[in-house]
């Protein structure tokens, strides 16, 4: 999702790490934990009224005992004591999935699946259901004996009914495999960024009520899919960041009401004539439009919306212009990311279907 890099790093420098080489390959699953839980706020300034927390920080575990097999890893285990701290107040344990691992009472509990456990994810089959509250499934297939392990790990975790949040990043999963996230009906937050996936699961999961956040960055979405987003009655957080959206997509979206955060930068078919449905999303708090083809003209209809941060390309908005929406809207805060919309070999790469060998 859009978060800053700034927030990152501090996110990363508050959490403690263990030395090691063992320690050094979680970072960057860490890191992605620590955005899926980090309060999504603008760059640079703590704007409290426009931020909210994509997992809602209610639980009550017991403690959770794990058997994994004792003779080879499956991966790691992430465990926090607070999510919403990171480690600010005490450090992140991570451990191998490997042998009994025991997990202290009201801990937030990631695991991050290794290539063993893409190999028989069965081997977690006798798992409680409130095992895991994240899971962390990335593989790019490099041969043909990997096709498919994604989905079929995915298909293999359905009684895993406590998962809160799967990241799905960088992996081959498809929208077929995508269904088994329909039978995790406390599923609160997805993100897959640079998958293959096209939004045909959005039909899959309108079972799963408590599905707040997606981010969707860099997916080629075809716009016709996102009509089954109307469904989703407690969506609030859409990260959508050249993802292929159009005019004819953000139609659709109008009917997610209850929308408060959304980001479609980088999507040079939205136009002004999707301000229409923009002014549509009466609970939206924080736009990111940069890098679509919206003119200052059509933004400043924002006037007299709830938006209080609003990201932009360079020049979209002139000086008067800025004046005048913050004269209107007091509490917006403006900021500009990159250039005007473009379609380069690199969008075209990425909306295009991927394969080992990189050809789409």
């Amino acid at each position: 999702m859009t978060v800053s890099f700034q927030l990152r790093n501090r996110i990363l420098a508050a959490i403690s790490f263990p030395t090691g080489k063992f320690a050094r390959s979680l970072k960057v699953a860490l890191a992605i934990l620590a955005l899926c839980t980090t309060p999504l706020m603008n760059a640079g300034t703590a704007q409290a009224k426009g931020e909210y927390d994509v997992l809602e920080n209610k639980w009550d575990a017991p403690e959770r005992v794990l058997e994994f097999p004792p003779s080879l890893s499956l991966g790691t285990i992430i465990i926090q004591n607070d999510w919403r701290n990171r480690g600010r107040t005490s450090p992140a344990q991570i451990v191998q999935a490997r042998g009994k691992v025991v997990i202290p009472k009201n801990r937030f509990v990631t695991f991050q699946a290794s290539k063993e456990f893409f190999k028989n994810p069965k081997l977690i089959a006798n798992f409680p259901p409130t095992a895991f509250d994240c899971v962390i499934l990335k593989l790019m297939s490099m041969d043909d004996s990997e096709d498919d392990l994604c989905d079929h790990a995915l298909a293999q975790m359905t009684h895993l009914k406590g998962i809160r949040a799967v990241i799905l990043d960088k992996s081959e999963v498809t929208d077929s495999g995508m269904k088994a996230l329909a039978s995790l009906p406390n599923l609160e937050y997805i993100s897959a960024f640079l998958t293959p996936l096209r939004g045909t699961f959005f039909k899959d999961l309108k079972g799963n009520k408590k599905l707040t956040a997606m981010s969707l960055d860099s997916v080629g979405l075809k716009d016709e899919e996102f009509k089954a987003l109307a469904d989703y009655p407690n969506l609030q957080m859409l990260q959508l960041s050249r993802a292929n959206v159009t005019n004819q997509g953000m139609r659709y979206l109008a009917a997610c009401k209850n929308l408060r955060w959304l980001d479609v930068g980088k999507n040079p078919g939205i136009s002004d004539d999707s301000m229409q449905y923009i002014k549509q999303l009466k609970n939206l708090q924080h736009l990111e439009v940069h890098s679509t083809s919206l003119t200052g003209t059509a933004l400043m209809q924002l006037k007299g919306t709830g938006v209080k941060f609003l990201a932009t390309s360079d020049g979209t908005l002139n000086k008067q212009q800025i004046a005048a929406l913050k004269a209107a809207m007091p509490d917006l805060l403006v900021t500009t990311k990159g250039g005007p919309a473009t379609v380069d070999e690199e969008t075209g790469t990425i909306f295009g279907q991927m394969s080992r060998q990189r050809r789409f």
